[in-house]
């Protein structure tokens, strides 16, 4: 029998798998026809594709006090540190 916390956290993990696929279907888009699209438009598509994927990244991995995580992107690289202030 599944808890609500687990059902909740398989609809989110669902939800953020499929917009994150959306957005690389723009991320394609705007690589094969980048005039198509503004600076900003391009940077909002950027900014979703790593919001997006970090949350992904989070949400697979156990991150318990005191761990740590670096999520590699295809911009860069975002370290994650949940040490005890």
């Amino acid at each position: 029998m599944s808890s609500r916390p687990d059902d909740l956290y398989d609809a989110i993990y669902q939800q953020t798998e499929k917009q994150h696929e959306q957005v690389l279907r723009l991320v394609k888009e705007m690589t094969a026809h980048p005039e198509a699209f503004s600076e900003q438009e391009k940077e909002k598509i950027n900014r979703m594709d790593i919001a997006l994927q970090t949350a992904t990244d989070i949400l697979e991995n156990l991150m318990t006090p005191d761990t740590q995580m670096t999520i590699v992107l295809r911009q860069g690289r975002i370290h994650v540190d949940l040490s005890k202030a």
